[in-house]
């Protein structure tokens, strides 16, 4: 008996390999002349385009969105309705799907923009909301934590003493009693209906974080009370809760495909709203890799359509956002972009991330915060909010209380700048109905150029280009001008394009260029 036991499991390790990968199959696309790629995830948009030896699992999330879309500067483009494993070589595109899965590529024209126009039309979600106004009639602030009454009502009242727009503030975990208690902390919110009244007086809208988690803790009060919501099963132990770990915390997750999940949360979130006057919500840890390996009330879910069942709660009537979805590109939803700033080298990777994921479906985002150090550096500040001057969405964090009154004056600029260029958000506004991306890089309207690799400016369209300094210590920088001549607003000095120049750019100044008219 133990001889035909061994016997078998010799057989199955000898097996296992190949039926693994007979459930794959792996197509190779041959790369055309100088062909470009660029979508996919979000988590990724500061590589596009794409260099040989990248390559991706579209089941993974890494903390954003995903959408199942490529897209070469060369027309062509790829489209699939799951998941798919992508790589790209010195010669081949390589994508993998499971064998009863397919992937689909096609050609629309010979540009990025081309492909990108089609794609936006046929393949992408077509619009009929638009997100509440709250998120571009001023500011978003980003508080961190620890949070109370007192923090908020003072820093609201700051920012209106010092002459800064109200807007929406948003703060993360740490207001709650609880994951799954979805009430103010009572020790640090004594009056929270109180508290926004105030807020709503000066001008402010509040945004809280919310997760998929139940905490141990919370899970055994709510078991008490014959409360606890369906929770995601282990399929190890299918009689228990999955448990799984974040941040060095463990948690119990929600489970989104049954009605009383849903429910669970948004009955607790329109209790905020209904008696606290909460305004809106931000969908936080909505990762794909939260909801691996778990059994689930609607049988043989992924984890990419968990996610989405949580990112469901998400309204356009109210300032909230997600933090990551799967094969909803066009969905005007407001998303978070996995971009972690801590200094001057991730600036770069940001700008590259707000000129890309537009191509492939996500136009609204909320640019985050820079996480803060032991020493504040004024002007990496500065630049980071200049960098956002002509995007959709303006986030300020709560260092804002920290510039002297010259560095001040270089945010105002920027605010102002933008309250005179509204009618360039309305543009905005037409462009992303229409999915095409908000703002893009110069390759997209400029394909015959030799754009393709400039990846440190971004165009509004092709007659606005911004152009901000990445460097600590500079007030100048290279820029390479489209064909046209380009005039620097507000000074209103004229650059020559086709060529690279030197560019001065002052703390204080605007950055961006507006291509005059051929005489």
């Amino acid at each position: 008996m133990n001889a035909t036991i061994r016997k078998l499991k010799l057989l199955y390790c000898l097996l296992f390999p190949t039926l693994l990968a007979a459930q794959f199959t792996t197509k190779e696309i041959p790369l055309l002349s100088g062909e470009k790629w660029y979508g996919g995830r979000t988590a990724d948009a500061h590589l596009m385009p794409f260099e040989a030896g990248y390559s991706a699992d579209l089941r993974r999330s890494d903390g954003g969105s995903v959408q199942p879309i490529l897209l070469s500067n060369k027309g062509r483009y790829v489209y699939a309705a799951k998941p798919f494993q992508l790589a790209l070589t010195d010669s081949t595109l390589e994508l993998t799907t499971r064998t009863h899965e397919t992937v689909n590529m096609a050609r629309s024209g010979k540009t990025l923009a081309s492909a990108q126009e089609f794609v936006g039309h046929y393949l992408l979600e077509r619009k009929r909301e638009f997100p509440d106004s709250a998120w571009f009639s001023g500011p978003v602030y980003v508080l961190r934590p620890p949070y109370s009454q007192e923090k908020l009502l003072t820093f609201a009242a700051a920012i209106v003493e010092k002459n800064l727009p109200p807007g929406l503030i948003s703060i993360a975990d740490g207001w709650q009693a609880g994951h799954g208690d979805w009430k103010f902390d009572a020790a640090n919110f004594p009056a929270p209906a109180a508290m926004i009244n105030r807020l709503h007086d000066l001008g402010f809208q509040l945004q809280l974080a919310v997760s998929p988690f139940i905490s141990i803790p919370e899970k055994q009060r709510l078991d008490e009370i014959n409360s606890t919501p369906p929770l995601l099963l282990n399929p190890n132990r299918p009689a228990e809760a999955k448990i799984i770990e974040h941040e060095g915390r463990e948690f119990h997750l929600i489970d989104f495909s049954h009605p009383a999940g849903k429910a669970f949360l948004r009955n607790a979130l329109d209790k905020l709203v209904a008696e606290d006057g909460v305004d809106g919500f931000h969908f936080a840890h909505g990762d794909f890799e939260h909801f691996d390996f778990v059994i689930s009330h609607r049988k043989n879910l992924p984890a990419w359509s968990l996610s989405n069942r949580y990112a469901d709660l998400a309204r356009l009537d109210r300032p909230d956002r997600i933090s990551a979805d799967f094969g909803r590109g066009g969905k005007v939803v407001v998303r978070s972009l996995p971009v972690t700033l801590t200094d001057w080298e991730q600036l770069p990777r940001l700008l590259a991330t707000v000129s890309t994921v537009g191509l492939y479906g996500f136009p609204i985002f909320c640019v985050p915060a820079i996480v803060r150090s032991d020493t504040f550096d004024a002007e990496l500040y500065i630049r980071h909010v200049q960098l956002q001057s002509l995007l959709p969405i303006l986030t300020l964090s709560e260092e804002i209380l920290l510039l002297d009154k010259d560095q001040l004056a270089a945010i105002r600029g920027v605010l102002s700048r933008r309250a005179v260029t509204s009618n360039l958000f309305s543009m905005q506004r037409s462009a992303i109905v229409a999915n095409f991306p908000p703002v893009c890089l110069p390759t997209y309207h400029y394909p015959t150029e030799g754009m393709d690799e400039i990846r440190n400016i971004y165009l509004l369209n092709s007659n606005i280009m911004f152009a901000p300094v990445l460097q600590q210590g500079r007030n100048s920088r290279r820029v390479k001008f489209p064909p046209g001549s380009w005039r620097l607003l507000p000074t209103g000095d004229v650059f020559e394009g086709s060529k690279e120049t030197e560019v001065v750019l002052p703390l204080r100044s605007g950055m961006f260029f507006s291509r005059m008219q051929d005489k």
